[in-house]
């Protein structure tokens, strides 16, 4: 294994093929919830720790999974949860952003009756491949957007199609103007419990992100706002912003 120091907050590490024939272990154990797999991956946190001083901050460990051509996995840790969720999110826009840059031009190329379907469901499959690589991140029990607008948090809600079933409350800052929309999941448990709300909230979570900004997942921050910001709109803020 090989282990790089990206930047203050991001660690990676290639693990190769002969790393997991060692292990008894496969590309695909690494996106199974095997106890193997768990335990290997322990391992690897405990030499981050030894190799480059990696020293995560929260119970809950975001990480990045990516299989590289020649079979190697390429584990990305990071030891601010507020960060790595960020630099996700930018690397999905990025992603998807190409993807349809290169499907439009396809589409303008091409001359079958079909094509427009075709395309629609390639970009199902990539919106999908993104949401999936989300899904670890949710691990955490609040998540907060700030957006520069009312208008701008109105457009990002009724652009959905449907209200995955998540708390939703929206605050303002008086200080600054900003507004936040606080997501909560049932109570007492975190998004990644339940896979199809997971699945909802993943959506929902990226296009967020295209009218705001991701803000954090710290519950001191949560605190900070429940006290000290306007509270505008205590339940369902997305349903009443959808239906406005």
């Amino acid at each position: 294994m090989r282990f790089t120091r990206i930047n203050s907050h991001t660690v990676n590490c290639i693990i190769t093929a002969d790393d997991m024939d060692e292990q008894g272990l496969t590309v695909e154990d690494f996106f199974q919830k095997k106890e193997e797999t768990m335990e290997f991956l322990r391992e690897v946190i405990a030499r981050a720790a030894e190799e480059v001083d990696y020293s995560p901050t929260s119970a809950f460990l975001p990480m990045q999974i990516t299989v590289l051509p020649d079979q190697s996995v390429s584990l990305t840790l990071s030891e601010n949860p507020n960060a790595a969720i960020a630099d996700m999110l930018k690397g999905l826009a990025d992603r998807l952003r190409k993807f349809l840059e290169d499907v439009t031009g396809e589409s303008m190329n091409g001359a079958d009756a079909g094509k427009g379907q075709h395309i629609d469901a390639r970009i199902g499959e990539e919106e999908a491949a993104a949401h999936a690589t989300l899904l670890p991140m949710l691990r955490y029990a609040d998540y907060v957007f700030s957006f520069d607008s009312l208008g701008d948090v109105t457009r990002f809600a009724q652009t959905l199609g449907g209200i995955p079933p998540v708390g939703s409350t929206l605050y303002k800052d008086p200080g600054t103007g900003r507004y936040y929309l606080y997501f909560t999941p049932a109570k007492g448990s975190v998004f990644a419990d339940d896979p199809e709300t997971a699945d909802a909230f993943a959506a929902l979570f990226i296009r967020a992100n295209e009218y705001g900004r991701f803000e954090t997942v710290e519950k001191r921050f949560v605190l900070h706002m429940t006290e000290t910001f306007d509270r505008i709109i205590a339940e369902d803020a997305l349903g009443h912003l959808k239906n406005l």
